[in-house]
């Protein structure tokens, strides 16, 4: 069913046979990410490179990086060579071969493997007005570590190309704890993890956590802040109604699904207008990967029923 739905969503643009990788994503979209890998130097490589999947950010993914971004890569090679080289996987990874939770090597070495996620969805159709008539199809996304694919298995002559709608940045290459704790505005939850004990728990399985920021926790009164240090039954109630297993990127959160934390309470997803909310509370910043995860900033901390 899912490599069924792959294929009839996710259909190629035709591309040039005889082409390399580089000169097929740039005739299908991608040129800037093209412009990008020589700058880096890494032409040569991808172009002489045999049996290699690019992930290759659209033209219009690229116009979306934050001027900050784009600028710490371009003033940092080291950093904007690894980027470039986590795009691309040492093997050709067909559309039809993708199964959620699929992770791939990546050029980038270091353990850096890119995760592959499939999403379906319901989704209701109107087809007409008078009367009113619905119908219900089903939908499939692909991520590439939360990217999604919109344009699959370009062939070239070393290797396929997919087109992705967003550069794949910062690097998962850290589990959730460590993230947390080095991301400036997440530090405080990092600290609730570890007086809960569930560190190891969350750098062991595959999560996704809906993160307070400092500023959410720092909503919480002082009293009530000291009661859950000094209670870690109920510190382990808060921490664990913002964690959800599995991983589940924003493209894969469609609105009004429900999820079920690992408290055992459910979790409901709001999206529209170009926002996406749990329980009624913002998320100020979504996908921010992890080698066993992905976190989503919140404004507000969803207290335990």
């Amino acid at each position: 069913m899912i490599k069924a739905c792959l294929f009839a969503l996710l259909l190629p643009l035709t591309s040039v046979l005889g082409a390399d990788l580089l000169t097929v994503a740039a005739d299908n979209g991608c040129r800037q990410i093209v412009d990008l890998i020589h700058s880096a130097g890494l032409d040569s490589t991808l172009r002489s490179a045999k049996s290699v999947t690019l992930f290759a950010p659209s033209d219009d993914a690229m116009a979306r990086v934050p001027t900050e971004v784009l600028d710490l890569l371009q003033h940092n090679a080291t950093l904007l060579s690894r980027v470039l080289q986590f795009h691309a996987v040492p093997q050709v990874a067909r559309a039809a071969d993708v199964t959620n939770d699929l992770l791939l090597p990546t050029l980038a070495g270091g353990g850096l493997k890119l995760r592959m996620n499939v999403y379906t969805s319901s989704v209701v159709d109107v087809v007409s007005l008078t009367p009113v008539i619905q119908e219900h199809r089903t939908k499939t996304v692909v991520t590439a570590e939360g990217s999604a694919v919109i344009r699959t298995d370009l062939a070239a002559d070393n290797g396929i190309v997919h087109v992705i709608d967003k550069v794949i940045y910062p690097l998962p290459s850290q589990n959730i704890p460590i993230v947390l704790t080095f991301e400036p505005h997440l530090s405080s939850l990092a600290y609730l993890i570890f007086e809960s004990t569930l560190t190891d728990t969350l750098a062991g399985e595959a999560f996704t956590v809906f993160a307070p920021s400092n500023a959410a926790l720092n909503k919480l009164s002082g009293q009530l802040y000291n009661d859950l240090l000094m209670n870690l039954t109920r510190l382990q109630e808060l921490v664990n109604t913002h964690v959800v297993r599995g991983v589940m990127f924003s493209s894969g959160l469609t609105n009004g699904k429900q999820l079920t934390n690992v408290q055992g309470t459910q979790l409901s997803i709001h999206k529209g207008q170009g926002e996406m909310k749990v329980n009624h509370i913002a998320v100020t910043r979504a996908d921010i990967p992890a080698s066993n995860g992905v976190i989503h900033v919140i404004d507000t901390v969803i207290m335990p029923k």
